[in-house]
């Protein structure tokens, strides 16, 4: 009904109804606040209670940023109608471990607000320091607030900064959401999520915003064969999309690893869906590479499982160098050892050396060098 609807003060978005629950990828703080603004300033105005969620150290920036465009902020601020809250009041800095207790954190504080007369909650979280290790509690409890949100008087605004997530983040939050907002050429565009409004076309948006990205984003069809590849993914394996496009995914398998490809689809087609799952993969000019994996599936809108997302990494580097600091640490325990020598490192810092044996009993620590050789 319409006098359910609410200004959300976002003119691409226009009036919304309780229960929305939105995400913004942002580029520089200008465009955050060219939507955080005015969604803070319809909440305010329409007699709603507004909390927002940012990294302590940014706090009075943002509270300049409201004074600068509402004039009588301080008055919000006074009556408690508007709150900006620091990360670590919420656990998003190091993540979500208990999101049933954070979720019920903000049913208590939509309560309060409508026993203090308010007419529901509207919340923002700014997600650029949350750190990477806690990436998947975090996705988990937007998922399970995008479940229950729709049963309170509550919206919600997530706010990412594109350059800080890589092509699997950019459609972990996009699923977890109704709509995602991104400024392409100047422009604010509404990206539908593939979990509200499922289609390929919806994959195929996702891979456009993150043309750019070392990520390869790919759509393979039910029966293995590639129907859309990204920039990404020509970097990555060296093929253009006119010349894999149409072509068995199995082309990219390497000769030690045939039928993988048909073995990790039948994981999706099964209903799983596979993260970050290491492996090997062929380039067109014959080299085999380290890839991480990330398969999920693509329905269309009445549901019926109609194509698999595949997103890729290259990890070729990172495997060598993690290679390369196993053999150093293996050279290092030989010549301890046979040679019976004793390895020091000297710490500048705290002008001590510090060497070992695994014959000693324990580690010994001694002065700086200079001391060591004699110089008194």
């Amino acid at each position: 009904m319409r006098e359910s609807l609410r200004k959300s003060g976002v003119d691409i978005i226009g009036d919304v109804p309780w229960g929305m629950h939105f995400c913004q990828f942002y580029q520089t703080k200008e465009d955050l606040m060219d939507i955080l603004i005015p969604y803070f300033k319809a909440g305010l105005e329409n007699n709603e209670l507004c909390a927002w969620v940012i990294q302590s150290s940014e706090i009075e920036e943002a509270k300049a940023a409201l004074r600068k465009a509402i004039p009588d902020v301080d008055v919000y601020f006074g009556k408690g109608q508007i709150e900006v809250i620091p990360h670590g009041d919420w656990c998003v800095n190091k993540g979500i471990s208990d999101s049933e207790r954070v979720l019920n954190g903000w049913i208590k504080k939509l309560d309060r607000a409508l026993i203090n007369g308010y007419d529901g909650l509207r919340l923002a979280t700014d997600i650029f320091h949350l750190e990477k290790k806690y990436w998947g509690d975090f996705a988990d409890y937007e998922e399970k607030l995008d479940s229950i949100i729709g049963n309170y008087r509550t919206m919600a605004l997530c706010t990412y900064s594109l350059d800080r997530c890589n092509a699997t983040e950019i459609i972990d939050v996009v699923i977890n959401h109704r709509f995602a907002l991104i400024k392409r050429a100047g422009k604010w565009e509404q990206i539908e999520s593939s979990r509200h409004k499922k289609s390929e076309e919806k994959i195929r948006n996702l891979a456009n915003i993150v043309e750019s990205s070392n990520d390869g984003i790919v759509t393979e069809s039910l029966d293995g064969i590639i129907t859309s590849w990204n920039k990404g993914a020509e970097q990555i394996y060296g093929y253009s999309a006119k010349e894999i496009l149409g072509k068995p995914a199995s082309i990219l398998e390497p000769p030690v690893l045939v039928e993988e490809t048909k073995e990790l689809a039948e994981l999706i087609k099964q209903g799983d869906r596979i993260h970050h799952y290491e492996t090997l993969r062929l380039r067109k000019d014959g080299r085999i590479i380290n890839v991480s994996l990330t398969l999920s599936s693509v329905y269309d809108d009445s549901d019926k499982l109609t194509a698999i997302s595949v997103i890729t990494r290259d990890i070729t580097e990172s495997k060598k160098a993690e290679k390369e600091l196993l053999k150093s640490e293996e050279r290092y325990r030989i010549v301890t050892e046979q040679t019976g020598q004793v390895v020091y490192e000297y710490d500048s810092r705290t002008d001590q050396t510090a060497g070992g044996h695994p014959t000693l009993k324990d580690g010994v620590c001694f002065g700086p060098p200079a001391r060591l050789l004699g110089d008194r």
